[in-house]
Order: C-alpha cells, then sequence, then structure tokens
C-alpha cells in the first residue's frame, strides 16, 4: 500500500499512538483485603499487569504519605484495609503512586476530640487508589474513627469541622465541605457517627457568589438530635443578583 506523502505526519502520529497505547494503559489489580504486602512474581506472569505492581505502588503511597503526616505506615495501612474490597480493582504505578503523595500532600487539621478517647483528631485526605470509589477519603489519626469515602477529587482537610455532639451520644457530628471541583454550585453534608459507619444526615446547597457567612456558622443545633443547615443562593432579578437564604431543619435517626 502506498501513502501519499501529504498523509504521512498522520499516518507517523497514527503509528506512534498504537505503539504507545499499552504503555499508558493503567495497570489493574485485585488486591488481597488480609494483606498489602507484595507479592513474589513466578517465571509466567506478565510483569505488567501482574498485582505486584499495583500493590507496591500502594506501598510506595503509604511509605511517602505518612513521612509526610509524620505518622506510623500502620495508620495508612489500616484504612487501606477498610477501603479496599476483593471485588475492585486499583489503578496504580510506582511513579504516579510517588507524585500523588508528594504533589497532592496537605497537612492535617486538628478537630479536636471527635469521641470520648480523650486522644485529639486529626483528619487527613488520601486517594482511594481503586476503580470503586470515584474520589478521595478522610482518615483520621485515630484508627478507631472509620474513613469517611466522598466522590470528590477537590477534598481538602480544612473542608471538614465538627458540629457539636448533636444527638448527644459522646461522638461529635461532622461536616464537609463537598466539591465537583467544577462549576460554582457546591455542598455542605452532614455526617453522624453509627454502627461504625459514617452516615448523612444532612445536606446544604452551597452558591460560590455567596461565600459569606462562613461554612462553620452555616450549621446550627436546634435541640436534642435536631439542627439546622443554611442554603444561601445568589439569585438575578432584573438582572441584578440578590441573595436568598434558606434554612432547612434535619433530625439525626436514632441508631
Amino acid at each position: 500500500m502506498k501513502i501519499k506523502p501529504e498523509l504521512f505526519p498522520a499516518f507517523f502520529i497514527l503509528v506512534t499512538m498504537l505503539a504507545c497505547r499499552d504503555k499508558h494503559r493503567p495497570v489493574l489489580l485485585k488486591p488481597s483485603p488480609d494483606s498489602i504486602s507484595v507479592p513474589k512474581f513466578t517465571n509466567n506472569d506478565s510483569p505488567v499487569y501482574h498485582p505486584a505492581i499495583g500493590l507496591k505502588a500502594l506501598d510506595t503511597y503509604i511509605r511517602h504519605t505518612s513521612k509526610l503526616m509524620d505518622k506510623p505506615e500502620s495508620i495508612l495501612q489500616h484504612y487501606y484495609r477498610k477501603i479496599l474490597r476483593d471485588t475492585c480493582y486499583l489503578t496504580a504505578d510506582p511513579d504516579t503512586a510517588r507524585l500523588f503523595a508528594l504533589e497532592n500532600w496537605e497537612p492535617g487539621k486538628d478537630l479536636g476530640h471527635i469521641n470520648q478517647n480523650k486522644l485529639r483528631d486529626t483528619v487527613y485526605v488520601i486517594d482511594a487508589m481503586n476503580l470503586c470509589d470515584d474520589g478521595e477519603a478522610y482518615i483520621f489519626s485515630d484508627t478507631t474513627i472509620p474513613p469517611l469515602i466522598t466522590d470528590s477529587y477537590c477534598c481538602h482537610p480544612d473542608s471538614m469541622f465538627t458540629i457539636g455532639d448533636i444527638d448527644q451520644d459522646g461522638i461529635q457530628e461532622i461536616c464537609i465541605w463537598l466539591s465537583s471541583c467544577a462549576s460554582r454550585y457546591k455542598s455542605l453534608v452532614a455526617y453522624s457517627l453509627k454502627a461504625g459507619e459514617w452516615k448523612e444526615i444532612g445536606f446544604a446547597g452551597w452558591d460560590t457568589h455567596a461565600d459569606s457567612p462562613a461554612k462553620e456558622k452555616r450549621v446550627k443545633p436546634v435541640s436534642k438530635g435536631k439542627f439546622r443547615m443554611l442554603t444561601k443562593t445568589c439569585e438575578y432579578k432584573k438582572g441584578k443578583p440578590y441573595f436568598v437564604n434558606r434554612w432547612t431543619t434535619f433530625t439525626i435517626p436514632p441508631s
């Protein structure tokens, strides 16, 4: 087959893309729920898709992130055992995992005391590192507190704050500012720890054109088990903007 000279550039690009296609394909692996150790290769395993590559990437992420946290690696290992499932696959390679750790790192935020164990609780954000959870996860320096997995890749430690022990069960309720990474419309989502899991208990819209008051002042306790959340939007009438405040009352269901 002869190729016209004027088609050479396009043909060269096509051949290059086909040659590089497999090189940049994400690695998929099925992790073990009981271990994060790296298994050994066998002679018949492909070095490109062997689960050891993904597990090595996760180990790389844990090692670098733990150093930045100035915490033992056992904390991240604990949370990843909870996040990862044997029905899910990881996307990872060691170089990408190292970049995740170094480029996306943010210092943790001291939340005070969430539960009654008298330990100060610091929140951090980690990448979920798998295909089942489409977002990042909040974890805590106190590993007795479960992770909070989101569907956002724009999570930050400062986005979480406590809103008081509203149901008076000895555990603080929390709230996060949840961003879609795009659009002017965000949200505040409140959670309560029930039966070892974070349960959503309240929701309020957030318009970035109406940034005041601060997020911490948009949630107010009402009585035992009840609280209010403020949705403030910027709307327009005859071309002129004006703000609309809507307070919604929520009741925490019993555990």
